[in-house]
């Protein structure tokens, strides 16, 4: 049973965060809104699949097929509001890169796992941000 409220509060909790999520595209003109908003509702629809789901098996008495680890789940959300943090002053890439490894870390990934796709990931994001498109990517104070 107190899995069930935890799950319910899980959907509370990410209800809200796609609420101010899609809050805070409102100021974004029509042609960068476009996809931030389409992130925002798929947020909200997986959500509302979860809560549907939460729900039934509480009527049902069916046992949850989904078993969440609130602890590493809260962990690793924890180190994304750091991640956010710590991108504005080293900047993306190598705040992406420590996100990344760090998080391949916390879901039991080895470590040279870990290191590369962290590496890959950023060369990926490089060669189509970067070189491809010619987008910047976020800068900090460091790089």
């Amino acid at each position: 049973m107190m899995d069930k409220k935890k799950n319910l509060a899980l959907c509370g909790v990410f209800y809200v965060f796609a609420g101010a999520y899609l809050m805070g595209t409102i100021k974004m003109s029509k042609d960068n809104s476009q996809y931030p908003r389409f992130v925002g509702v798929v947020i909200l629809v997986v959500t509302t699949l979860f809560l549907i789901q939460v729900l039934l098996s509480r009527n049902t008495g069916q046992a949850e097929s989904w078993k969440i680890d609130h602890k590493r789940f809260f962990t690793v959300f924890l180190a994304g509001v750091i991640y956010l943090g710590i991108m504005n002053i080293a900047g993306y890439y190598p705040a992406t890169f420590a996100f990344m490894v760090t998080v391949l870390i916390l879901l039991k990934q080895k470590k040279l796992t870990a290191l590369f796709i962290g590496t890959g990931f950023c060369l990926f994001v490089f060669a189509i941000f970067k070189t491809i498109l010619g987008v910047p990517v976020p800068e900090g104070v460091l790089f």
